[in-house]
């Protein structure tokens, strides 16, 4: 039986100020709710030129504007998650809409350039011995380190609001995979069109392997996602991999990935 879904929201001011020395298309945005009070800083990758409100961003350089960050509702499972991706420029407004895209993070990174689709990649390793790296690189799997970026391994970067490297505005973290089925159990059907069709709108918006390739999301129709949940599946191809939603055209299933791929997130709302 079909399931109707009442969407509720709930905005949130994204405060955007002009930074005429940013060389990329990137806004520093600061978000505030008054319900909740809370302030953070946010990266959004926006086009060179692209409208918000009838404000103009031109030649990489964002003035003074308002853009308005939905939180979502989902009735069915109680559960209230951001309207986009993390690093989108808007919602989607369908499964291939490249604005809502946004960035695709190595699991356990925070938000430090490495998230960025044009990052460069830094093949074969070496790993990371701080979940700091303090660099912008896409660090790609190395031979020995079960598919991780960073050595020694660490489980607790992302759990929770206050996981270590939480990517996520003040407020908000990365679901698990139990809140991901949850969700996916709600939708019209287990596919891209239920997801999109969902309160979430989820595009398809690939990702990216060990050694920093992204997928053709016209050729591939697929896009992944990451829990804050690892796997402890003992049977899995690398020793070190975390849980993940895969959705395509045909299916959405609970999978795996190494931790040094690069992801969608959807941030949930604690």
């Amino acid at each position: 039986m079909k399931k109707l879904l009442l969407l509720l929201t709930v905005t949130t001011l994204i405060f955007v100020a002009c930074d005429k020395d940013k060389t990329t298309p990137e806004a520093i945005v600061t978000v505030s709710n008054s319900d909740t009070t809370y302030t953070d800083t946010l990266y959004v990758e926006v086009p060179t030129t692209y409208t918000v409100t009838d404000t103009l961003i031109v030649n990489d350089t964002v003035c003074t504007s308002t853009i308005s960050i939905t939180d979502v509702h989902n009735p069915v499972t109680g559960e209230t998650w951001m309207d986009r991706n993390l690093g989108a420029a808007q919602v989607a407004t369908n499964t291939k809409d490249e604005l809502s895209f946004g960035w695709l993070y190595q699991w356990g990174r925070d938000t430090d350039g490495h998230q960025k689709r044009t990052a460069t990649t830094q093949s074969d390793g070496p790993t990371s011995s701080t979940p700091t790296p303090n660099h912008d690189i896409y660090i790609g799997m190395e031979s020995g380190t079960g598919g991780d970026w960073l050595i020694p391994h660490n489980d607790n970067l992302w759990q929770g609001v206050n996981g270590i490297n939480n990517p996520c505005p003040t407020g908000y973290r990365i679901p698990t995979i139990t809140e991901w089925e949850a969700e996916i159990s709600s939708w019209y059907s287990e596919d891209s069109l239920g997801a999109f069709s969902s309160p979430l709108k989820l595009p398809i918006a690939g990702e990216r392997d060990g050694n920093g390739g992204i997928s053709s999301n016209s050729t591939n129709y697929s896009g992944s996602y990451w829990s804050s949940t690892i796997d402890t599946d003992p049977n899995s191809y690398y020793s070190n991999e975390s849980t993940m939603i895969k959705i395509t055209s045909d299916y959405v299933r609970i999978e795996s990935r190494p931790r040094a791929y690069g992801l969608s997130i959807r941030c949930i709302k604690d």
